[in-house]
């Protein structure tokens, strides 16, 4: 069967992709419904309706004034043992995959999610993974993508899809990434879409704070709503271990603590795009827990394809008034700015900022003020920057909160709503006016016209570049 002939295969049995396809698969779940609301509709009708005023006797002259109630009553017990056989039905599916692993956390899930699927596919495992993040796709047994396409908004139902396609192709292992932000949406996942015998929580950070706050104490035991029962849960967070020990006794679960000191420069350097310790030390403890030895879950790993939202560095020279050989860092995607810093940190102590100016970048989203206002004091007191450039919404924010904390007012270009091709002319100008090689550090928020036109303008003229 050829590539083609797969995707369309695998569109057809998940009903995501086609629009026709999804219609008639709601409408098939919807259709008992049809009937029970015929039902009820009719029984109400004939119960306040007296034909030519002529006394009522069909069913309230059996069953009196209740007549109404025992109707409802009866449709709603029909309704809930549907429901159950449904419910059932779905935890035989589960119980068919024999490996079931659930990641979860702040930062990393997706890449974490695609290291142990890679994996488990080297040390024979037939995987099938699922990642949410900014391109949410399939990973097959084979290595290929399918990426995911929805009709409208997420919903955590598409993950009990994803576990029916996953038994109908008897597969060993199903490495999946949580798609839910809510809490008690997190819980349902677990417990009654997944029930994984393997949790990952990748780290706990200040990001959803709205939603899963507002403490970071309270976004951790949030985070840990996905360990499974009687499981074992793997995860390289630190700060808030107590917690996720806590929350693993209640539901008797085993922790397993990543060790990302034993990983060495050597391995990470062998990854094409930048990665992190942490990340690959809980995929390695996943494949350990699997059978799968390190060398070849490594090998694995460092020939699989990296997530769309992994931090992408580009290179090229700009023709200006000379030519200017400028390293455009794309770190839009990690949206928090302990992340960022880990990032910016990681970078620094790889070298890539050596003998090079480092001008910094923010986009700012009116919906993020907090986030607005934390990062205008990261880039300050946690980074340094020659110059730093803003766009976007509530631009003054960051202006505001860079200068309270020591930042030269005139070293902040505010470009306000500016168009994208507009800030990225601007980059280049400041890095042509400076010596040497020069590092635009993008940062922020991925989302919006702006970083999508400098990110086009960024992979038309520059080159990918492995961060060594």
């Amino acid at each position: 069967m050829d590539g083609e002939a797969i995707v369309m295969s695998i569109n057809e049995e998940l009903k995501i992709n086609d629009p026709c396809s999804f219609i008639e698969s709601v409408k098939a779940r919807i259709r008992p419904l049809y009937v029970f609301s015929f039902i009820l509709i009719t029984v109400l009708l004939f119960y306040f309706y007296n034909l030519q005023g002529k006394k009522y006797n069909g069913i309230i002259s059996y069953f009196g004034e209740f007549a109404l109630i025992i109707v409802v009553v009866s449709i709603l017990v029909i309704l809930g043992i549907m429901g159950m056989k449904g419910k059932r039905r779905h935890y035989e599916k589960i119980m068919c995959i024999p490996l079931r692993i659930h990641i979860n956390g702040i930062r990393g899930k997706s890449t974490v999610t695609r290291l142990i699927g890679a994996g488990l596919r080297e040390g024979g495992y037939r995987t099938l993974t699922k990642t949410t993040g900014k391109a949410a796709c399939l990973v097959l047994w084979d290595g290929d993508e399918i990426p995911v396409k929805r009709m409208g908004r997420p919903n955590i139902r598409e993950q009990m899809r994803i576990v029916d396609f996953a038994r109908r192709n008897d597969v060993d292992a199903l490495v999946i990434e949580c798609m839910a932000i809510q809490p008690e949406l997190q819980r349902v996942c677990e417990e009654k879409i997944i029930r994984s015998k393997i949790g990952v929580i990748t780290n706990i950070r200040r990001d959803h704070i709205d939603v899963m706050g507002p403490t970071l104490i309270e976004v951790a035991k949030n985070i840990c709503s996905t360990i499974p029962e009687n499981g074992i849960i793997v995860t390289a967070e630190r700060d808030f271990l107590e917690e996720i020990k806590g929350e693993a006794r209640k539901r008797n679960a085993k922790v397993i603590i990543a060790e990302p000191e034993k990983i060495s420069d050597d391995v990470m350097n062998k990854f094409t795009y930048l990665n992190f310790k942490e990340n690959v030390a809980m995929a390695l403890a996943v494949c350990r827990l699997a059978g799968v030895d390190e060398e070849t879950a490594l090998m694995g790993m460092q020939k699989a394809e990296p997530d769309p939202g992994h931090v992408m560095i580009y290179c090229c020279n700009i023709p200006l008034s000379r030519d200017k050989r400028v390293h455009f860092v794309n770190a839009m995607g990690v949206n928090d700015k302990d992340s960022t810093t880990i990032v910016y940190d990681e970078l620094i102590r790889r070298g890539y900022f050596n003998g090079r100016g480092v001008i910094g970048f923010f986009h700012a989203r009116d919906d993020r003020v907090t986030r607005t206002k934390e990062f205008g004091k990261a880039m300050v007191e946690d980074m340094e920057f020659k110059r730093i450039v803003i766009a976007g919404g509530s631009t003054k924010l960051f202006r505001r909160e860079a200068v309270r904390v020591g930042y030269a007012p005139e070293h902040i270009i505010d470009m306000g709503t500016a168009d994208g091709g507009e800030v990225m002319d601007l980059l280049h100008k400041i890095a042509d006016l400076m010596e040497g090689e020069v590092v635009i550090f993008a940062c922020g928020n991925m989302v919006g016209k702006i970083p999508e036109k400098m990110l086009s303008i960024a992979k038309g003229i520059c080159s990918e570049e492995k961060c060594l």
